[in-house]
């Protein structure tokens, strides 16, 4: 186990890193800075995981960033563990999913995940022009890739109108260069329709599913 005293040098060491990206060294210093205001170690750092999680995931940290990251997996005994598995497995008869874009994706993952009936949801890129592209290429607006979140959902406990309605309350859709303070095509939002069993919701009548109040009216 490493020592508290090494993990937060090593910390301040990464924030001073000119090669550490400005993202990465924005959650280093939150961390670093909750700590320091008297904050509980253990949870800070397990915060800092769950931020550093998606990038590292997909080998996109930068390579300090990165061994930092495998030192806080190894020290942090409660740490998550995340399995890809389920992204990959066929989805019972039951379940259904759902992929939605608007922001940075991070933050739409915590909305979804608390709601009943949600099995999974995993962050990621999609609609872009390559397979596999870094975080370096998706910020950079080279790929025409955005931020999206993949539901996997119980629909014996919540419907795609549910997630839909949901989806209308934490997004804006009709801004087309991002969400709030996240500014850029990567994060425009989007609905991808993926599912077995539903059918676009305009394409289909609902007396239970009315657009948002911002697009009442024809745009």
């Amino acid at each position: 186990m490493v020592a508290q005293d090494e993990l937060l040098t090593i910390m301040y060491n990464l924030i001073l890193n000119p090669a550490t990206r400005d993202w990465e060294r924005e959650q280093l210093a939150t961390a670093k800075n909750t700590i320091g205001a008297g904050a509980s170690f253990s949870a800070a750092l397990a915060t800092l995981e769950g931020k550093l999680r998606p990038l590292a995931l997909r080998n996109n940290l930068t390579p300090d960033v990165a061994d930092f990251y495998a030192l806080v997996v190894g020290d942090v005994a409660e740490a998550d563990t995340f399995d890809l598995s389920r992204h990959f497995n066929p989805d019972a008869p039951y379940e259904d999913r759902a992929i939605f874009a608007g922001g940075c994706f991070w933050c739409m993952v915590e909305p979804f995940e608390q709601r009943p009936g949600i099995q999974a949801v995993f962050s990621g890129y999609t609609g872009g022009t390559i397979d596999h592209p870094t975080y370096d290429q998706v910020l950079g607006q080279y790929t025409g890739h955005v931020e999206a979140v993949e539901i996997i959902f119980d629909t014996r406990v919540v419907s795609y109108d549910d997630l839909v309605t949901l989806y209308w309350q934490i997004t804006d859709p009709t801004d087309d260069m991002g969400q709030i303070n996240d500014r850029g095509d990567q994060y425009r939002p989007v609905i991808l329709f993926v599912m077995t069993n539903s059918v676009p919701l305009p394409q289909r009548p609902s007396n239970n599913w009315t657009l948002p109040a911002c697009m009442a009216s024809p745009l």
